[in-house]
């Protein structure tokens, strides 16, 4: 939303968009190779933890971090 106000909309789109594409290809083909080298059981372990971690992250972050309203109003102010 920041970027969208301070730059073209429809570039920002399209490098969102893009970047989306991007990152779903990487996740397919590691999703797809990584599996054959390292056993099923420790990529389930390590898929596991990582859902974990990020899942608190995110109610840490949540919880206790900054308003992101406070960006928004700075972007509005500085135009």
């Amino acid at each position: 939303m920041i970027m969208a106000m301070r730059y073209d909309k429809t570039a920002v789109f399209i490098g969102g968009a893009g970047a989306l594409v991007i990152m779903t290809l990487f996740s397919c083909i590691f999703g797809s190779v990584l599996p054959k080298f390292i056993p099923k059981v420790y990529t389930e372990i390590l898929a596991m933890i990582l859902f974990f971690y990020f899942g608190l992250r995110l109610l840490y972050e949540w919880r206790f971090g900054e308003n992101q309203n406070d960006e928004k109003k700075e972007v509005e102010l500085e135009m």
